[in-house]
């Protein structure tokens, strides 16, 4: 294992200390690593220990992922899909609030409706503001 020497002047969770071209990496009072300096490397000396690893796991309830995978489908159509067996029964409950969901059924509000009095011909006229786009021919 190889480490260069900019690598330690970084703060790390562990401690290292550098004296006379030798490094040492402690965590407490126990020595973890040694390595001796080679030009602007360190040569570390030591095994791999292993240690404890915490672990979170998921429930094993996937009816929020199979909601989202199915297109936001309803509690009832997943409950069908269940029924013909194209959903494991373990994997569907009961769906749960769907942030998703409440921001697709918004509608924007529409326009009132314009109330335009004419007299004479051309008294109101609509006009494209716009205009054609301008859109570069392709051979």
């Amino acid at each position: 294992m190889l480490a260069t020497s900019k690598e330690w002047e970084r703060p790390r969770p562990v401690e290292a200390s550098c004296s006379e071209g030798v490094l040492k990496v402690l965590k407490g009072c126990r020595t973890i690593l040694k390595g001796n300096r080679h030009d602007s490397l360190y040569i570390l000396q030591g095994s791999v220990e292993t240690g404890e690893s915490n672990l979170a796991e998921t429930a094993k309830d996937e009816t929020r992922l199979w909601h989202s995978r199915l297109a936001h489908m309803s509690q009832r159509g997943m409950e069908l899909l269940v029924k013909k067996g194209f959903l494991d029964s373990s994997k569907v409950s009961s769906l749960k609030f769907c942030e998703d969901c409440i921001y697709g059924k918004t509608h924007r509000v529409n326009f009132s409706t314009g109330q335009h009095t004419t007299k004479n011909p051309l008294d109101y006229v609509h006009s494209d503001l716009w205009g054609a786009p301008s859109v570069p021919l392709s051979f």
